[in-house]
Parts: C-alpha cells; structure tokens; sequence
C-alpha cells in the first residue's frame, strides 16, 4: 500500500500555532511589562512617604526633644527628656550605659520593646504600664569591641493612649 503525499503550493495561511505563538509572546510582554511596574511602584512608595511633608506623630515630636525642650506633648501623650547621649571617649572593651526618662503625659503608656540592629547596643527597662505623671527609665547599654567612632540606635516601642509610637534613642562616641 502506497501514501501519497501532497505539497500544497497555494499561499501560506497563518496556522493555529502562528497565532498561538503570537499571543504568547504577547502575554509574556504584558506580564513583564507588570511585574517592573510593580517593582518600580513598590520602591517609589517609600521615597514618595519620606519626602511626604508634616510628621508622624510621637516619632518626629520625640526626635526633636532636648533637656531644653522636655516640655509636654499632648499629641503623643508622653515625653522624653532627651534621644541622644554622646559618651565621648571610651576605651576598648569597655561597657558604658547612659539613661532615658520617659513621662506619661495625660495617658498610660506602656513600654513595649526596646530593638538595635547589632549585638553592641540594647535597652532594658521595666516592663509595666506607667499612669499619668509616672516616670520610668530606659537604660541604653552600649559594648565597645571595636575601635572608632560609633553612633548607634535603639529604637523604643511604646504605646501611649492606645495607638503605637516608635522612637529612635541615639548613642554615640569614640571607641580609643
């Protein structure tokens, strides 16, 4: 038994897998096309609320605070006496603490969590809720293994009134 076979000699017609390959090349350009927007929308929302202007209550009003200006704040509804320590010279191996005071200013506040990003630098305070008028410590305690000059942070959670403020406590010197 024979087969025959046919050669077709007419003009090409765009087959099913023409269009197909079409469409998909189509699609992967769309999909890409998504994915790099998001990924570029998804670095500029950050940019975009740091050049927001008007602060973020409690964080930027305790930043701002010096012995100077211990005043009240009602905003946020506690005050520190200040979020910075230079402590100058210090030999190596050496550990070194200085103490912020916290004020609860017309709400409870509680002090949630004291974080840094090395093993250098902690807080320890109490954990328990401060009325009106109380006052707490928050030790900021710092371990000079390298030498050079350091400046380090602690970032303070607290809750004040019921709603959540962060805080940045500063530490600072030289390592000789």
């Amino acid at each position: 038994m024979a087969t025959k076979s046919y050669i077709h000699s007419g003009p090409k017609v765009c087959g099913l897998r023409d269009a197909e390959r079409r469409f998909r090349k189509g699609t992967r350009f769309v999909v890409t096309f998504v994915v790099l927007l998001l990924f570029l929308v998804g670095f500029c929302i950050p940019v975009s609320r740091a050049e927001m202007s008007g602060s973020v209550p409690g964080w930027t009003a305790a930043q701002n605070k010096t012995l100077a200006q211990a005043e009240t704040d009602t905003r946020t509804g506690f005050t520190l006496d200040r979020t910075e320590h230079d402590f100058g010279q210090v030999v190596r191996g050496d550990t070194v603490t200085t103490v912020f005071w916290v004020t609860a200013d017309g709400a409870p506040v509680v002090l949630l969590s004291g974080s840094s990003n090395c093993g250098c630098t902690w807080a320890e305070f109490a954990k328990r809720p401060l009325r009106p008028g109380d006052t707490a410590q928050v030790k900021v305690i710092f371990v000079a293994k390298d030498k050079g000059n350091f400046h380090k942070a602690v970032r303070l959670l607290l809750n004040a009134g019921g709603r959540e403020y962060s805080v940045l406590l500063i530490v600072q010197g030289t390592v000789r």
